[in-house]
Parts: structure tokens; C-alpha cells; sequence
């Protein structure tokens, strides 16, 4: 799910929510099954570059209880499992 709003002329905001059961092999950029997002950025017609834009954004992602056990057990997906996982969230 995705939320982007025009907070004014210059500035946008967003907020980016996303959920995998753990059950389901993924194959993306990384091994994910929840992830929020969120950040904003400025348009460049303040310095007189109409086409540049700053912004930051923050992350929090997961992985599942179900993943978690299964990599815990010694289970390998296509980045993770060497059957020592040392859990936190990223």
C-alpha cells in the first residue's frame, strides 16, 4: 500500500506499508514480510533548480514469526539461513 499527498507546492510526503504471510518464498531486492516506510521530500524551486528534490525517509522492516522459526531450524531462503540467526528488526 502506498500514500503519497502534496503537503504544499513544494513538499510531498508518503507512506509505504507492506505485508507477506512468512509463508510465501519472495524474491525481491531482500527477505521481507513486513515493512513501513515513511518520509518526505522538498522541490528545488527554492535554490532555483525547479527539477532537484531533497528528502529523507525512514524504513522499519521484518521478517515473520513463521520465517523467523524456520530460519532458526536451519532453513536458507535465497539471501538468509545458515541456521544461526540472530534476529532484530532492520
Amino acid at each position: 500500500m502506498n500514500l503519497e499527498e502534496d503537503v504544499t507546492s513544494q513538499v510531498r510526503a508518503f507512506v509505504r506499508w507492506g505485508w507477506n504471510d512468512g509463508r510465501t518464498e519472495s524474491f525481491a531486492y531482500t527477505e521481507i514480510d513486513e515493512t513501513v516506510a515513511f518520509g518526505a521530500d522538498l522541490r528545488g524551486d527554492a535554490w532555483r533548480r525547479r527539477l532537484d528534490k531533497i528528502g529523507a525517509a525512514y524504513a522499519l522492516n521484518a521478517l515473520s514469526g513463521d520465517r523467523r522459526e524456520y530460519l532458526r531450524l536451519g532453513g536458507s531462503g535465497f539471501l538468509l539461513g545458515d541456521g544461526g540467526l540472530n534476529y532484530g528488526r532492520e
